[in-house]
């Protein structure tokens, strides 16, 4: 009879812990119009060229640049804002075609045409532009 109760309890435990396992699969955000709309602010700036990377953000971002945040909404137009002390913040249009991005605003903030999407997931995105044959800079943004 101990053994009954203990095959039984045995049992119930199994169920119970093989019902609650934890799903190990990721969230995937596939490159769309709907899924690129949010809040971005640049993370890295990066030059590649002849297969070396050299992270430039030091460099390439102001103070007020590094603050500044892209929101995309989903009507296409975006806001840009820096902060408070800075006087770059505008307002402007963007687009997402074939995997090109591109961002056309007035104020402060980086244009960018048609720059390709490297790399898209649930936390932000890269993406380059060519500068000259051969190199190109890539900007980083993390999702806000």
């Amino acid at each position: 009879m101990a053994t009954k109760k203990l095959l039984t309890a045995v049992f119930a435990l199994s169920i119970v812990f093989s019902a609650c396992k934890k799903d190990d699969d990721a969230p995937t955000c596939a490159l769309n119009a709907t899924n690129i709309v949010g809040t971005y602010k640049i993370s890295k700036v990066e030059t590649i060229a002849g297969g070396t990377t050299i992270d430039v953000t030091a460099s390439f971002l102001d103070n007020c640049t590094a603050s500044g945040l892209y929101k995309l909404n989903s009507d296409n137009t975006l806001q840009y804002t820096e902060l408070p002390s800075c006087s770059g913040n505008g307002t402007g249009t963007w687009n997402l075609t074939d995997g090109k991005l591109s961002v056309i605003q007035t104020g402060g903030g980086f244009e960018l045409v048609n720059a390709t999407v490297v790399d898209f997931n649930c936390s932000g995105m890269s993406v380059d532009i060519v500068s000259t044959p051969g190199s190109s800079i890539r900007f980083s943004f993390a999702r806000q």
